[in-house]
């Protein structure tokens, strides 16, 4: 059974530049939707669970808020100079660090790209990516339910789709320690037997 993540402190309100980037994340991911065979989940879910895995953690406002806004660049035209007039350098740098290049337009060049750059990448920015990945692989056990053929909504294949997340996991294990890693750990294996 999937470990259950209680956050630190229960009272926590929520800070401003946090909630500032849960409203700009549903501005700029609006009408986008996640990948599911049969359900039309509106795309701000997943910046939503991102920002709640940090928060769980324990992670710093900024690292919160650079996760709620991890895929702005990827999916929207948002650029690096957006994010820094919107929040604030520390969130827009950490954005920058786990966004794949865009310029790249071929699926396994870029993640190919993508691991090198991760691979040089800061802990706070490690921890985001850690959580995203938790979040789309708890979504991708939720989509399986609905169709066993889930693998034919990526890019990707299935070899390739588990061997990136792999390679992922592989790098952000090395460098942090948090209950994310074990979590993302154990949804990889279940993930792995789909």
């Amino acid at each position: 059974m999937e470990k259950s993540l209680k956050p630190k402190n229960k009272n926590m309100k929520l800070p401003d530049l946090v909630m500032r980037s849960l409203e700009l994340a549903a501005v700029w991911h609006l009408g986008q939707k996640r990948k599911h065979p049969l359900e039309v989940i509106p795309y701000i879910a997943h910046p939503v669970q991102v920002g709640y895995l940090l928060q769980s953690v324990g992670a710093p406002e900024h690292v919160i808020a650079a996760g709620i806004l991890h895929d702005v660049v990827e999916d929207s035209s948002v650029t690096e100079k957006n994010l820094v007039l919107a929040t604030n350098p520390k969130v827009a740098r950490l954005v920058m660090e786990v966004s794949e290049p865009k310029s790249i337009k071929d699926w396994q060049k870029r993640k190919d790209a993508f691991l090198v750059s991760l691979s040089k990448a800061s802990k706070e920015a490690l921890l985001i990516k850690c959580a995203d990945h938790v979040s789309n692989l708890r979504s991708l056990l939720e989509a399986s339910k609905a169709s066993p053929d889930v693998w034919r909504m990526f890019n990707g294949d299935r070899e390739h789709k588990l061997a990136y997340e792999q390679a992922i996991f592989g790098l952000i294990k090395k460098k942090i320690k948090s209950p994310l890693v074990g979590l993302q750990n154990e949804l990889l294996k279940k993930v792995s037997k789909i």
